[in-house]
């Protein structure tokens, strides 16, 4: 994966994220429509995963997508915005003859041993890091390396990086997840 192939991937989860959003605007239920059932073709029967989705009002959907896209759309998008750069840390790994399996962090490093990465920009995807770690390990509470991170990136990042103390919740937003998108598009360039 090349740094324009991050890029290309980078702007489709975080557009996909805005697109969402904007259409959820425009798929308001009528009230002639609402309480009509959806119809739901090619779910498998799976396990667990029988009957999903059986029987549900266009009313109920829309709460449930808005529920969805207020509570977990940004962070579930931001793991996705990761996985894409874990993707790129694999593929730059592989090309310089590098292990290309580990933790985020030790990806992280990896890379840093093969290529100069400038201050800021190491920083600042420190912070990325933490938060998904937080958001992996800790319920997305902050703990100390998430709050020292933060604090490094805090000035030069006010808008999207705000100061945390232990134990504060660091789930990202659709401003949050932009900024990483940045972030990590900055990365990938200076790798």
């Amino acid at each position: 994966m090349t740094h324009d192939d991050f890029v290309a991937g980078a702007k489709e989860v975080v557009e996909n994220y805005w697109r969402i959003r904007a259409s959820l605007k425009l798929l308001a239920p009528t009230p002639t429509n609402g309480r009509s059932r959806l119809q739901f073709e090619g779910i498998p029967a799976v396990g667990s995963m029988s009957g999903l989705l059986q029987n549900e009002t266009i009313d109920e959907a829309r709460a449930s997508l808005d529920r969805y896209a207020s509570s977990r759309l940004a962070r579930d998008l931001f793991i996705a915005l990761i996985a894409v750069l874990e993707r790129r840390f694999s593929a730059r790994l592989t090309a310089a003859n590098k292990t290309d399996t580990g933790t985020l962090g030790a990806l992280q490093h990896a890379i840093e041993r093969i290529a100069t990465v400038p201050i800021d920009v190491r920083e600042d995807f420190n912070e990325v890091r933490e938060r998904r770690n937080a958001l992996m390990h800790s319920d997305g509470r902050a703990d100390d390396k998430y709050v020292d991170a933060a604090n490094r990136v805090r000035i030069r990042s006010t808008s999207f990086v705000a100061a945390a103390a232990r134990g504060d919740l660091v789930i990202p937003d659709g401003a949050y997840l932009t900024y990483a998108a940045d972030v990590l598009t900055r990365y990938s360039a200076s790798i």
